[in-house]
């Protein structure tokens, strides 16, 4: 009887921590508002939070059924398993560090005469690009998501929030052209018919692949490139098509438009700015971290190195 005690004892508070609160039903993953969808792409399951996480683990711990046998720590051979962990802070010594923190597209809304806000028919080119995925929202067919339709009349806009001093931004963001002419093509493929314009202050595709798709798009096959400065984009808040009023020299002109998408620059991301506050290393004014011109990769901190978009708006792609 003393060993069964014992025995007991032993794997009471390693197997079987006291609970006094009575098993509940398991926590829903919070959600995007159901109105908060529809003028967006952001992602509808929010994520637990840390409180909501350590009660659903709580909540799944007391239910009881566990008899405290410890045959799943005996079965684990990743030996995952640990009854009594704690958080613990791990120190590693290391003789160098990396920061590959990447980068940020660039708000729209900072532009409110560009429509984004008003209009479910001007996107950015991120969100096309995951309108056009397979996994994306509309299984990689390219629909207005305004009304559900097919657009037949498609403007691009470069340069938005790129090469503006006004906004801090007086860089070419490197990708956006690039990017803006292989997704025209990827419409032109899956829509056939369609009237495809490029909207820019003079285009910078990057690379091999940029090349390519210039060529391309210089001829017939390829979107009109238009050299030509816009002013304002409105357009109704769903349904119906975009106008655009824009100035290629000769005075503003205004064209309709059944989908308009921004080519978003890239901006230095807050978690770049930080990683790069805590490491001391230098950051220029654009808040990209700063490295040697020769080396392409050392800071000004000894020990660290930067390396992909961290140090500015490449694209890997091409870069590489």
């Amino acid at each position: 009887a003393e060993a069964a005690q014992t025995r007991s004892d032993m794997k009471k508070p390693k197997f079987i921590p006291e609970f006094d609160d009575i098993p509940t039903p398991r926590t829903k993953m919070p959600e995007l508002e159901i109105e908060e969808r529809a003028l967006n792409f952001a992602e509808v399951e929010l994520g637990f939070t840390e409180e909501l996480a350590l009660g659903e683990a709580v909540r799944c711990l007391s239910c009881r059924r566990c008899i405290g046998c410890g045959l799943c720590l005996a079965e684990c051979d990743a030996q995952a398993i640990v009854y009594d962990q704690r958080p613990e802070v791990t120190e590693v010594r290391v003789d160098e560090v990396v920061l590959a923190t990447g980068l940020t597209p660039f708000d729209a809304t900072r532009k409110p005469e560009l429509g984004y806000e008003s209009g479910m028919n001007v996107v950015t080119g991120p969100e096309l690009e995951r309108m056009l995925s397979p996994t994306g929202p509309f299984a990689g067919l390219p629909l207005r998501p305004g009304d559900g339709m097919f657009p037949r009349r498609v403007a691009f806009i470069q340069c938005v929030g790129s090469r503006e001093e006004g906004i801090g931004a007086d860089y070419c963001s490197s990708t956006c052209c690039t990017d803006a002419l292989e997704q025209a093509q990827l419409l032109k493929e899956r829509l056939g018919d369609v009237d495809l314009k490029v909207l820019h202050r003079g285009m910078r595709p990057i690379g091999r692949r940029g090349e390519e798709l210039f060529r391309r798009a210089e001829s017939s096959d390829g979107p009109a490139l238009v050299m030509a400065a816009v002013s304002a984009v409105a357009g109704p808040d769903c349904e119906g098509s975009v106008t655009v009023t824009y100035d290629t020299g000769s005075g503003d002109t205004e064209e309709e438009f059944d989908l308009v998408v921004l080519s978003v620059g890239r901006s230095a991301s807050g978690a770049t700015r930080g990683a790069a506050r805590r490491l001391r290393a230098d950051t220029n004014k654009f808040g990209f971290v700063s490295v040697d011109p020769l080396s392409a990769t050392a800071t000004s901190a000894e020990g660290v190195l930067a390396a992909g978009a961290c140090v500015g708006p490449v694209d890997p792609i091409v870069e590489g």
